[in-house]
């Protein structure tokens, strides 16, 4: 890969800033802003769809915690569990807008 160079035009303040934290990591200028704009690359939200279908299957094979469906079904049902809310016939967890609705019937048809 052939290196490019990349000028950036910054306030003398800002580029103090910049030259104190890279010092106190012991690394250059260069070095601390290009380590910090790999990281800010790296948590940027994806939006490439082939990356995002990777990103889920990559996750999809994490081992993660099953609750008991009974159980759980009943705590839901009676309300006992504090960072639920019901709402009529759907359940919504607390906190969270786009967490999609239960309906009664659906998880009739989960058992």
């Amino acid at each position: 890969m052939t290196p490019v160079r990349l000028q950036v035009v910054l306030d003398a303040k800002e580029l103090a800033e910049i030259q104190r934290f890279a010092k106190q990591q012991r690394m250059t200028t260069a070095a601390w802003v290009r380590q910090t704009l790999r990281a800010a690359r790296r948590a940027t939200f994806v939006t490439d769809p082939a990356r995002q279908v990777a990103l889920v299957r990559d996750v999809s094979t994490y081992p993660l915690p099953e609750p008991e469906f009974d159980p759980m079904l009943r705590e839901i049902e009676r309300g006992s569990k504090p960072w639920l809310a019901l709402r009529g016939m759907s359940v919504r967890w607390i906190g969270d807008p786009l967490a999609p609705a239960v309906d009664p019937g659906d998880i009739e048809a989960l058992r």
